[in-house]
């Protein structure tokens, strides 16, 4: 019997609070083998990081022109990072033969099939000496689905290995992975493989504007410090709650400016603190998971035993707490606790997905994002000039 073979591959991810490019290597078949190897974390300059901001709050419809500096900004920095991480892994363009680029999303509206994540993938290719995929969520969006989430397949895999072990001694199937991200998914699996998938609500992205509101200088509220130190309002989480998002049932995803500040923003005119108002987001965000958890399975979210956090919010103290508190003792593990890198999960998982791409095996499922088949997906770009061995 012929033996898969194994790609090294790079992972980019650009999250939707524009904090910088995640990049990770993975060697793997795009299967159940999956080994991890370096990974770097590099924040946009200031300049980079608002245009990115400017721009994905423009609610566009339809890609336009205007943003092609912009693109070859980031697309620059990417291949930056990409030869950054391969002087950390101490290896050459020609040992990796895949680089899977996320990109940045500036729009995502599943409803009118669109969803627009800034990137040259050619240019990357050309600049990286590499071959890239990229546009991965198109194909998806062509055949019914959500287009997200993505990681879901990945999620799912990781758990027939590592994560099975660990999670295995806690009693843990059915369990579910939570990403909190910019905005918050959710991965629900059972004996039988993944029940479903699903954005449960925003996750850090909110809580991150609202600290550029309140011009806090670092931008983020570190490790969930001031939503620590303050009262939630439960009023406003509740009318958040009352978005038709909520009553759609999986699969189902969102755009990073569906929800806003409004509220608290008004409420901050009347004396509201920048610690309540954290504290009201963190508990929002918690609300939106407890939520999300009532579609389990069509069971009421009984059969929970174990849920795994990863993502930047994971460091998100009060959030953690909040989400422990909501969820009846289900919340008893982080990435790190099942054996993964909670901030390199994402990149991690565009590597493994670009793979599966050359291999042209699903990158979705009906179960994951609501698409009418499996069905693999992204675009190769082959690098002009490839680097050469030796």
């Amino acid at each position: 019997m012929t033996q898969t073979p194994l790609y090294r591959s790079i992972g980019l991810m650009s999250g939707t609070s524009a904090d910088g490019i995640d990049a990770a290597v993975v060697t793997t078949d795009g299967e159940m083998s999956i080994e991890f190897g370096a990974c770097l974390h590099r924040p946009y300059e200031p300049t980079l990081k608002n245009a990115l901001l400017r721009e994905a709050a423009k609610g566009y419809l339809h890609k336009q022109g205007g943003l092609e500096e912009v693109e070859r900004r980031l697309t620059v920095c990417h291949a930056e990072v990409v030869a950054s991480l391969l002087d950390k892994a101490q290896l050459r363009a020609s040992d990796v033969q895949v680089v899977g680029l996320h990109g940045h999303t500036l729009s995502h509206i599943p409803q009118r099939r669109f969803s627009w994540q800034l990137g040259d993938g050619q240019l990357l290719a050309d600049m990286s000496g590499i071959d890239v995929v990229a546009d991965f969520r198109q194909q998806d969006l062509r055949y019914g689905g959500e287009g997200a989430p993505l990681a879901p397949l990945f999620h799912h895999a990781l758990l027939q290995g590592t994560g099975r072990e660990a999670l295995g001694r806690r009693g843990a199937v059915p369990c579910a992975v939570l990403n909190v991200g910019g905005v918050a998914n959710l991965t629900v699996m059972g004996e039988a493989g993944i029940i479903h998938a699903f954005d449960t609500g925003p996750g850090c992205a909110l809580l991150d504007d609202w600290m550029r509101v309140c011009g806090v200088e670092a931008g983020i509220d570190t490790d969930g410090e001031m939503a620590a130190r303050g009262r939630a309002r439960q009023d406003v989480v509740a009318d958040y709650l009352r978005h038709e998002y909520f009553r759609r049932a999986p699969p189902k995803s969102l755009d990073r400016h569906d929800f806003g500040l409004e509220a608290l923003q008004r409420l901050k005119h009347e004396g509201l603190t920048v610690e309540d108002g954290a504290a009201t987001l963190v508990a929002l965000t918690a609300a939106c998971v407890v939520k999300g958890k009532t579609w389990s399975g069509g069971s009421g979210g009984d059969d929970w035993q174990q849920l795994v956090v990863s993502g930047g919010g994971r460091h998100n103290k009060a959030l953690l707490a909040a989400l422990k508190a909501g969820l009846a003792g289900c919340v008893d593990a982080t990435a790190e606790d099942v054996g993964w890198q909670g901030d390199f999960l994402e990149a991690q998982a565009f590597a493994w997905l670009a793979v599966r791409a050359m291999r042209d095996l699903p990158l979705s499922v009906p179960a994951t994002t609501g698409v009418g088949q499996a069905v693999s997906g992204g675009t190769r770009y082959q690098a002009k000039k490839k680097a050469s061995p030796g």
